[in-house]
């Protein structure tokens, strides 16, 4: 036998060792988790448009994702100490009932600010549930066997994006939305009752100085609180208000960065919030770039559905496009090193800016085919550039800070997703959403958004988008300036 065919055959039983025995029941456990987590972000954009025709709450569009996201911050940020106060195996069971408990009540939501509410609860037990699932990943899998394991989650986050729209879809071309959220409740129970079952068990310290005292409840709050403080404002037409709120929230995230310089137990590695330093600068593009994202698709279901007549299963494979163009570009460039790694990230987030300003010209007018192509670009630049932007961040970083950089990556994303969707929903409501008319059937029950009334809304959203994905272009040269100087 060859070297070559002993090396194949390594791998192939490596991969086997995954999906066998014991390990085979963790991998499923975890990407059960992952793929539940995944599946919810994508199927509330596709539904919402018939959620606000059936309960209204037009100016509260894109406060689902944005309360999602909080909640996620503070979950996944709390896994540790969760971890630490029930246990492992009680701690994923736990992610997993407020998940479960979360669609349940948001299945009976009767108005928007409830449905809100659940939101909140689902996005605590998603991102405790991820969280919990890296750490099983290092507490059960061996180390030769982590990176097909990560790997495997990688693939189950993008069929996740795939799955999530079409999902939603189906319900919302019926017009029963609430089904969406019933239809995960048992999937979510099927995990708590794996986890129950098969998860390792480790004991809980209870309720303790020590437990309390690493969680990082105001950090936390000052970064949850900042988004709430963008997104509250969207609700208030006085610009002195909006002003302040966006004054207090800016206030609120540097003093939470601030408190994490000196604490014990950091979120985020040093210089995070330096744009003239290499992680700072790269952390800027992951979060600049993931906002530029969320501006140009939060609406793309409702303006497909409202100004170009789409059906929401066809609303939602044409925002699908966007993550397949995704996932394409990313395994494209995937193996690429050395000086052309520069070109892909440049290149990346100049697509994203190109992409962006299609959507701002042609995203309410003409044909359906401009912003189609404006998210396959959006879609691929990031593909070109997510990937290798993390690698350097985690890169950048002095010794035995990896691991810190590598965990503060997601972070930092969902406070782009959180940010952006609540910048989104500001502008979007300054636009005239939150004013927007609805049709009514003869029978009384509304039917639609009027067209009309949101064009204004949805350009106004997506011309902001430009100045979003421009300062990332620009930020990404100073990354460059930065990465390459002790060449110079």
């Amino acid at each position: 036998m060859t070297q070559r065919q002993v090396s194949q055959q390594s791998e192939i039983s490596s991969w086997k060792k995954i999906f066998t025995g014991r390990l085979g029941i963790y991998t499923l456990v975890l990407n059960l988790a992952i793929a539940l987590f995944g599946i919810d972000i994508f199927v509330i954009s596709t539904i919402m448009p018939t959620i606000v025709a059936d309960i209204g709450g037009a100016q509260f569009y894109s406060w689902t994702v944005m309360l999602y996201m909080v909640g996620s911050i503070i979950g996944s940020s709390s896994a540790g100490p969760v971890k630490e106060l029930f246990g492992r195996r009680s701690g994923y069971v736990f992610a997993g009932l407020l998940f479960a408990i979360g669609n349940l009540g948001a299945f009976f939501a009767p108005d928007m600010v409830i449905l809100l509410i659940w939101r909140l609860v689902q996005g605590l037990g998603g991102g405790l549930m991820v969280s919990q699932s890296f750490g099983l990943v290092g507490d059960v899998f061996p180390s030769e066997l982590r990176v097909r394991i990560l790997s495997m989650i990688s693939t189950t986050w993008g069929l996740a994006t795939i799955i999530g729209p079409g999902f939603g879809g189906i319900f919302a071309e019926f017009t029963i939305w609430r089904a969406a959220f019933a239809c995960v409740v048992p999937l979510g129970l099927v995990f708590v009752l794996l986890a129950w079952r098969f998860i390792p068990s480790s004991a809980g310290k209870g309720l303790t100085k020590k437990s309390i005292s690493i969680f990082p409840i105001y950090r936390l709050a000052g970064l949850g609180g900042s988004i709430l403080c963008v997104g509250f404002s969207s609700q208030f037409e006085e610009t002195f208000i909006r002003a302040a709120l966006i004054l207090v929230a800016i206030g609120a995230v540097v003093l939470a960065f601030r408190r994490d310089t000196i604490s014990d137990n950091p979120i985020f590695p040093k210089k995070t919030l330096v744009i003239n330093s290499e992680i700072g600068s790269a952390y800027w593009i992951i979060l600049l770039t993931t906002m530029s994202f969320v501006f140009g698709t939060i609406y793309v279901t409702l303006y497909l559905q409202v100004i170009h007549n789409q059906a929401p299963l066809v609303a939602a494979y044409i925002h699908a496009l966007m993550s397949l163009s995704w996932t394409a570009s990313s395994l494209m460039v995937a193996s690429i090193s050395g000086r052309p790694i520069w070109w892909v990230i440049i290149g990346g987030v100049f697509l994203i800016l190109v992409g962006i300003v299609l959507l701002a010209i042609w995203a309410v007018s003409g044909s359906v085919i401009a912003p189609i192509l404006g998210l396959i670009l959006v879609g691929f630049g990031m593909g070109l550039s997510n990937n290798h932007i993390i690698a350097l961040a985690i890169s950048a970083v002095p010794d035995g800070q990896s691991s810190l950089a590598g965990s503060a990556v997601q972070t930092i994303r969902n406070l782009g997703i959180g940010f952006g969707s609540a910048s989104a929903g500001l502008f979007a409501n300054i636009g005239g959403l939150a004013d927007a008319g609805i049709k009514t059937n003869t029978a009384g029950k509304t039917v639609a958004l009027i067209p009309e009334e949101i064009v204004y809304a949805i350009d106004l959203v997506h011309r902001v988008d430009i100045i979003i994905a421009s300062t990332a272009l620009i930020v990404t040269l100073i990354f460059y300036a930065q990465a390459r100087k002790p060449e110079l």
